[in-house]
């Protein structure tokens, strides 16, 4: 017994990292309803992004909007928190609901929480966020990336992962995976953003 309960962690753990890395492809809607935006990404062609590098081009559509996200926009603007997570994933649900209390708190940066459920988008999963959004009473937009696009281009291999844009258009902080315990570097990060 003291065996299972100490593996049991472990097996929590493995889904919101192994869909991250191979996303499972999508499945046909019965219907042909017209499929969401697709993500466009500019990588740089180095071998790895690293703090202090230029942030890659993302472009993303929101979920609930005809609008999209275009990452550039917000150059000489403002920073930007982009937090890649799963509906599935508890640790993701986690980080999401830190981040929430700080949507809005200031003008110098805005979050986003970036999806890269395999079904994103879909007539299936459209009512499964939107009650994931209304039950957890998140305030930030969600953008959809079920080709696992964007965290793939700042080598961002597992959920939840958050990355830092600063207003200058650098990478100014990467982080891959939660647990409570983060909490204060979070904080700490999002304060020196404000």
């Amino acid at each position: 017994m003291k065996r299972l309960l100490l593996s049991l962690p472990v097996i929590l753990l493995v889904p919101c990292i192994a869909f991250a890395q191979a996303p499972a492809a999508a499945p046909a809607p019965a219907a042909a309803p017209k499929p969401p935006p697709q993500s466009a990404i500019s990588a740089p062609q180095a071998s790895g992004l690293k703090v202090g590098d230029a942030a890659p081009e993302v472009e993303l559509p929101i979920f609930g909007s005809k609008d999209v996200f275009k990452l550039s926009s917000y150059k000489d603007k403002k920073s930007v928190v982009l937090i890649f997570s799963q509906t599935a994933c508890g640790s993701c649900l986690a980080e999401l609901q830190l981040m929430n209390k700080y949507v809005g708190t200031s003008d110098k940066f805005e979050i986003f929480a970036v999806t890269v459920d395999a079904i994103a988008g879909t007539e299936k999963w459209n009512p499964i966020m939107e009650k994931y959004v209304q039950d957890n009473e998140f305030k930030m937009k969600f953008l959809l990336d079920p080709k696992y696009r964007t965290p793939r281009a700042f080598k961002v291999r597992a959920t939840p992962g958050m990355v830092v844009v600063d207003k200058a258009g650098k990478i100014k902080a990467m982080e891959v995976g939660f647990t409570p315990d983060d909490s204060k570097d979070i904080e700490a990060l999002i304060n020196a953003v404000k």
